[in-house]
């Protein structure tokens, strides 16, 4: 059984109150994701100095690696975006 399925299991069975508690506390995850979100925008608008050419090298950079396989699991991407 999936997650997924599995919540929506436990969704059948809960009483209002309890489908209340789960929207709240799914609006809070993401209220709370877009907070993570705009924080780290803002720190990247206010300490962007980085040149056109030094991104065009990065995304070379990043595509050579997707096209050839060596990636990192995002899984990992986001622990360690976590972590800091």
């Amino acid at each position: 059984m999936t997650t997924r399925e599995y919540l929506k299991q436990q969704i059948d069975i809960f009483d209002e109150t309890r489908i209340q508690q789960l929207a709240e506390f799914i609006e809070f995850l993401q209220y709370r994701d877009s907070q993570k979100v705009m924080q780290y925008e803002q720190q990247n608008i206010e300490s962007d100095d980085t040149s056109d050419e030094e991104i065009l090298t990065n995304f070379k950079q990043a595509w050579h690696e997707a096209r050839t396989g060596k990636t990192i699991p995002m899984s990992q991407v986001w622990a360690e975006l976590e972590h800091d």
